[in-house]
């Protein structure tokens, strides 16, 4: 054994002595290697590892198991997947894994059971058997199909081995295949086993198992592979990540026990789960006292999982919310057949909503996989979207096949006819595509997605490689060289013959992190080496943009058809990287053509972070005259509750978004809810600075999107700031400001080039980070760059370069990724030129002007006291509480009151 020498034990019978509950395997303490040197980078580096002698299951909880633990608790059971023939598997194949079981659920059984789940050292130790260097369970051959239920020949996967066959489609009843050295069985294939541990890379120490902040953003880990893998997910090495423990159709667990004491037979333990614990438990908050009313023309969302309970909507109306978001898919009311509708589900979730005084808003989705009816997701008339990396689909709707338009529009119409004359409805949100229902490309979605239709291939990437959006490729590509293919092929430097030889830019894919089946990987890059090469790859991201443009703007035209008077905002997310398909600008203007909006879902708990991802919409939808929303993406915490009312109460937001567990998750949370509340409105920012958006050099790769996130967010803490992108500047956005920085990159717009140039002739303040030249794309990489903008010897009048390659000191270190190191020259050169931002000073104390008073923000976790410069020059001290927002009102004219 690696470094051990004591023998397993099976303990069939709880007998005298024994250490650990029956049908579990004792193992002995020892060190091993873990990890690998040949697998994905995080499984890597190699390293030792001493675990401690303990017990674990024979095999992975039954349905039968945890089918106990449910009737002794009163837990529902979960959902059984949707698998062809298998209606109800929990019930029918009781020797199975349980599977669709979050991280919460498995641990609520390990502690009903007297036990706990396994680290992740503890389950590669076990699994690798005592087998030194061992790739699987059993050894360094492949699986075959004699060692591990995994994707074979019967399985549905596009990626399934048609070499092999275990006899099985779906999961096998546990303990088919052959056990491990230690007697242990199932630890590849079947399912994937949840592990106690958050994500961390090697060789860092988790210094708790309790603490995200020492994990990697914030996402659980699980071992073994699942009956949908491929025989790379079954090695031992091998650790899937998920974000916030979320459960899925292939996921399921085991549980260990110590064996550092004799056990004494005992009655097990009773445990309060998630669902029941009170305050003092740290779970369902006292809302006693607690009766919050909305004054402004705010919409207040909160969104909650459907059934919606009585006691649910009790609470919500108490945080004072004025409506609640519920996921009305096509499938929640068409999954019998074309057709054949039925909202009586969502009739009664009306009847509660009505009981409270709630609105609603309905989040109306179809296109994700998740969101298609049995019927049609398996029929023939579906195409799904393809990734050009791998050549796989997804299970999400091709956005380029328009027959899907009219299930979109009988969907909105029956939908429109049942509730449109209703009073309930607060606002329409659209979920046009992706993995949740945003107006982007798949990116992620392998957890609670999959639960109706199984696992899908998703990652980041650029999902175009069907039949429909290669002609509607081939078709715009001509159109944009007047029908001359020669001309095309000129600008694009190829040697197409025939216009249907037309094809997508070939990728690259990172051969350490190609293809994985649970979990996202990097999207596919293409080399840009010339101008030639940046011409065709700028007009292939744009023509992915206007795609998914096209796609929104059918959908917002349909909706505004059937519903002509309600709110309607269209569902966006992510932070616009190119694969994303999304302009955030684009969007905006697009919304306001249909008098509708953009709610972008981003946000987390840093406000810093928060407002680098939902500043751009905040300033294309004031610009445009498009309303807006705020979503969170991410975890939010007590200081997330103040960042995200801040931002809101501080950009000109019309509907702020959270979800349940971000107000409800404890009761300091709520406590942090109750205190802000009243900051809560559709403040519009005042202010003389914007960031032209460095949309261009982004897609490009001369600048990446967490530069910009990091940048925006150093210049955020000196002084408030909007976003300028080509298209605001062509429609003269930049008349409304007195300065402007240029973020980095090189290459933009010539148009935009040439505005900002005159912009800056006439009087306005061009600040430029980092870069040396600015050069128009449409340019020849020979071309002498005088025309548009380089960087001169000395500071030239209203132009100001800051730092660059040839100033080392500056970008020296950590602060390089930011602008930390420009952030106090930039600020006194503004105010040389009679620009004085609000604030100017770093110092995580954030500052905002509305229209008659400023408005401060402190994430410290002691009082603040800030020195202010009002806006009639006088200075102010001001006292901030941890953890606040504070107001500090102004005459209109700029004098304090």
């Amino acid at each position: 054994m690696d470094g051990t020498t004591g023998k397993p034990t099976l303990t069939s019978s709880p007998a005298s002595g024994s250490a650990s509950p029956p049908n579990m395997v004792e193992l002995p303490g020892g060190r091993f290697a873990m990890g690998a040197a040949d697998g994905g980078r995080e499984e890597g580096p190699v390293h030792d590892v001493e675990v401690r002698a303990f017990a674990m299951d024979l095999h992975p909880v039954t349905n039968r198991q945890f089918g106990e633990f449910c009737a002794a608790t009163g837990r529902a059971h979960p959902d059984s997947p949707r698998w062809e023939r298998l209606p109800n598997s929990f019930s029918t194949r009781p020797d199975h894994p349980v599977v669709n079981v979050s991280f919460q659920d498995a641990s609520d059984y390990a502690a009903w059971a007297g036990k706990r789940l396994p680290t992740e050292a503890e389950w590669e130790y076990a699994a690798r058997g005592g087998i030194p260097g061992a790739r699987y369970p059993w050894g360094q051959e492949e699986p075959g199909g004699r060692r591990a239920q995994y994707a074979t020949r019967e399985s549905e996967h596009p990626w399934r081995d048609w070499r092999h066959s275990t006899g099985h489609r779906y999961t096998a009843p546990v303990c088919s295949f052959p056990p491990n050295r230690f007697g242990l069985y199932d630890l590849a294939g079947n399912v994937w086993e949840w592990c106690a541990n958050w994500f961390h890379d090697y060789p860092d120490q988790q210094v708790s198992l309790d603490a995200p902040d020492e994990g990697w953003g914030m996402r659980r880990v699980l071992r073994g592979g699942a009956y949908y893998s491929t025989a790379w997910d079954l090695r031992v090495s091998r650790r899937l990540r998920v974000f916030g423990g979320v459960g899925g159709n292939g996921m399921g667990f085991r549980c260990v026990a110590d064996l550092d004491e004799p056990r004494t037979e005992a009655p097990r333990p009773t445990i309060t789960l998630a669902a029941e614990r009170t305050a003092d438990q740290n779970g369902t908050p006292d809302l006693d006292g607690v009766n919050l009313r909305m004054s402004r023309e705010v919409e207040l969302c909160l969104g909650m999982s459907a059934p919606l309970t009585d006691a649910d909507a009790d609470r919500v109306s108490r945080l004072g919310f004025t409506s609640v978001e519920l996921y009305v898919t096509w499938e929640t009311v068409e999954n019998q057949g074309e057709g054949v509708f039925d909202f009586s589900f969502w009739d009664e979730q009306v009847d509660v909503l009505r009981r409270h005084g709630l609105r609603w808003v309905p989040f109306l989705i179809a296109g994700p996989t998740y969101s298609l009816p049995d019927w049609y997701r398996r029929g023939d008339d579906f195409r799904g979207l393809i990734c050009l990396e791998h050549g796989l689909p997804n299970g999400t709707q091709s956005i380029w096949d328009q027959r899907f338009d009219r299930h979109v529009d009988r969907f909105l119409a029956a939908f429109a006819d049942h509730y449109r004359d209703t009073d309930v409805i607060e606002a329409l949100l659209l979920g046009i595509t992706g993995d949740f229902g945003e107006a982007i490309f798949p990116v992620t979605g392998t957890t609670w997605t999959t639960v109706i239709p199984g696992p899908y291939h998703t990652h980041g990437g650029y999902w175009c490689g069907d039949r429909f959006a290669l002609a509607d490729f081939q078709a715009a590509a001509l159109r944009w060289h007047d029908g001359d293919l020669d001309l095309l092929n000129r600008r694009w430097g190829t040697s197409f013959a025939h216009p249907t030889e037309v094809s997508f830019p070939r990728l690259r894919v990172d051969p350490d992190d190609d293809f994985r089946v649970d979990e996202p990987t990097a999207p596919g890059t293409y080399a840009v080496s010339n101008s030639c090469d940046r011409r065709r790859w700028l007009d292939f991201v744009g023509w992915y943009r206007a795609s998914m443009n096209s796609l929104a703007r059918r959908w917002l035209a349909t909706t505004r058809r059937h519903f002509p008077n309600h709110p309607i905002y269209l569902c966006t997310g992510g932070d616009a990287s190119p694969h994303h398909g999304a302009h955030f600008g684009d969007q905006c203007q697009l919304a306001a053509q249909f008098h509708a909006g953009v709610r972008v879902t981003n946000e987390a708990s840093n406000y810093a972070h928060n407002f680098a991802m939902t500043r751009w919409v905040a300033s294309a939808g004031r610009f445009h005259g498009a309303y807006f929303g705020f979503e969170p993406a991410g975890g939010v915490d007590e200081k997330g509750i103040t960042a995200r009312i801040y931002n809101a109460a501080t950009s000109g937001t019309r509907n702020l978004h959270f979800y349940a567990p971000n107000v409800l998750a404890r009761q300091s949370c709520v406590d942090t809810w109750v205190a802000n509340y009243d900051r809560i409105e559709m403040g519009h920012p005042e202010t003389e600075v914007a960031v032209l958006y460095p949309d261009t050099p982004l897609v490009l790769g001369e600048i990446s999107t967490g530069k910009v996130a990091a940048r925006v967010a150093d210049l955020r803490d000196a002084f408030d700031l909007d976003f300028l992108d080509d298209t605001t500047i062509s429609a003269g956005a930049l008349d409304g400001y007195r300065a402007v920085v240029v973020l980095g990159g090189t290459h933009y717009h010539r148009e935009t080039l040439g505005a900002v140039r005159r912009w800056a002739r006439s009087g306005g303040l061009l600040a430029v980070l980092e870069t040396t030249e600015l050069r128009p794309v449409d340019g020849d990489d020979d071309m002498d760059p005088v025309t548009i903008l380089r960087r001169p010897g000395d500071p030239d009048g209203t132009i100001r370069w800051f730092g660059s390659p040839r100033d080392p000191a500056e970008l020296a270190g950590p602060a390089a990724h930011g602008a930390s190191w420009a952030v106090p020259a930039l600020t006194d050169w503004l105010r040389a030129n009679d620009c004085a931002p609000v604030d100017g000073v770093s110092d995580l104390v954030y500052l905002a002007r509305l229209a008659d008073r400023l408005v401060l923000l402190s994430h410290a976790d002691s009082e603040v006291h800030k020195s202010v410069l009002m806006p009639d020059g006088t200075s102010r001290t001001v006292r901030i509480p941890p953890n606040s927002i504070v107001e500090v009102p102004i005459h209109p004219a700029g004098r304090t009151k």
